[in-house]
């Protein structure tokens, strides 16, 4: 019986990515550019770090990658600091409101200069609280303002 409710859940998870990679993707099937399962999707999300017995989400705690690509079974994304944490939420953006997908750690691999591939898996969509969304929201405003870009 669990293992229909776990099902149902990667089922849910693969739809939303699937639906994500077919729409970004669609100019590359047009143009037949596409040769691998995996699509680039580059876009801002917000990781949401899991307590320290990796049970609740901690949405004051959240903060921003780019995204790298994504495909049925999983995304990955670089950030400018290695993770260790094996649990964590993504913020995606949705048509009419954000996505919260739960994650487990899949690697941490280093590209130099600082930065971080992170790869996850994706377990299932979570409904979020409004209250949750709030706190998210103000742990957002503090990477809302950007300096000033350097001239060369």
């Amino acid at each position: 019986m669990f293992g229909f409710f776990l099902q149902k859940k990667q089922e849910n998870v693969r739809r939303i990515l699937s639906g994500r990679m077919n729409r970004r993707s669609l100019q590359q099937f047009r143009f037949g550019d596409r040769r691998d399962a995996r699509g680039t999707q580059c876009e801002v999300v917000f990781v949401i770090p899991y307590d320290e017995q990796e049970e609740f989400p901690q949405f004051d705690r959240a903060f921003p990658a780019v995204s790298k690509d994504i495909c049925f079974e999983g995304l990955s994304f670089i950030h400018a600091a290695p993770i260790e944490q094996n649990r964590m939420m993504i913020r995606l953006e949705g048509n009419d409101e954000p996505i919260f997908i739960a994650c487990t750690l899949q690697h941490s691999t280093p590209l130099g200069f600082g930065f971080f591939q992170i790869g996850v898996h994706p377990h299932e969509v979570i409904r979020v609280a409004a209250e949750s969304i709030q706190t998210l929201d103000t742990a957002m405003q503090k990477h809302v303002d950007q300096p000033e870009p350097a001239l060369a």
